[in-house]
């Protein structure tokens, strides 16, 4: 194989390596993210359980003032009725009287359910709290190992790289330029295979011309359809 075609070949694959290891940072940055989010998430459902406390709570406090009304409400209709006179004023008073222990029970009863949620909302926020704790603690130790991992890619990438700086050095001046601009819009298939005549890159036919010049080995060849280099392995040159 043409040694120039070996190196840009080469400097591909380098670049294919590079490309490959980026998806893997982001893969553990989402990772971090995801329980930072979690915890947001617990975060945000303990504050509006907090403020469903405090709003249910200000509902009981109206509903006792209420009731202390209604309760001395009901005392002044007691004293009234020793009062009365005729059956018909007695009668009036009575209704006055039941609809009040009515409206008292009603609201003791409010007062009831309110206090029930009061209690449960606290019990959710006990243990939204301790979720907290374990979720937090479960974070710290993934933004170590996390970090480690990245740092342990980028490590990688530099090494990488400094492999793909000193074969470029290596690599024709022109040959490496022209390279870089196919680059720059294919990424990682700059240089890519020919299989069953087709570019690898584009997937299209190559010209009669194009194969045969490819099968020379001469020179380093571009598809003729989308411009990538082209190369052909050494047991698909007689087919």
């Amino acid at each position: 194989m043409n040694k120039n075609l070996e190196q840009l070949i080469e400097l591909s694959k380098l670049n294919q390596q590079i490309d490959d290891i980026g998806p893997q940072i982001k893969a553990h940055e989402h990772k971090l993210e995801k329980k930072l989010s979690q915890i947001d998430g617990i975060k945000l459902d303990f504050e509006k359980t907090k403020q469903t406390i405090v709003d249910t709570q200000a509902s009981v406090k109206t509903n006792n003032t209420h009731l202390k009304e209604l309760s001395k409400k009901l005392k002044e209709i007691v004293k009234k009725t020793n009062k009365l006179k005729t059956q018909k004023e007695v009668n009036a008073v009575q209704v006055e009287e039941d609809i009040a222990r009515q409206s008292i029970s009603f609201t003791n009863d409010e007062i009831e359910r309110l206090q029930n949620i009061v209690q449960l909302k606290k019990t959710q926020n006990k243990e939204r709290q301790e979720n907290l704790k374990i979720e937090k603690k479960l974070h710290d130790d993934m933004a170590k190992t996390v970090k480690q991992e990245i740092k342990d890619l980028n490590t990688k990438i530099e090494e990488i790289s400094k492999v793909k700086g000193t074969l470029s050095q290596k690599v024709d001046t022109k040959l490496l330029s022209f390279y870089e601009s196919i680059e720059n819009w294919a990424k990682e298939t700059a240089v890519v295979i020919v299989k069953n005549r087709a570019c690898y890159g584009c997937f299209m036919k190559l010209s009669n011309k194009t194969y045969s010049m490819l099968k020379l080995e001469n020179e380093v060849v571009n598809c003729d359809n989308c411009g990538r280099i082209i190369y052909i392995d050494d047991e698909k040159k007689l087919d």
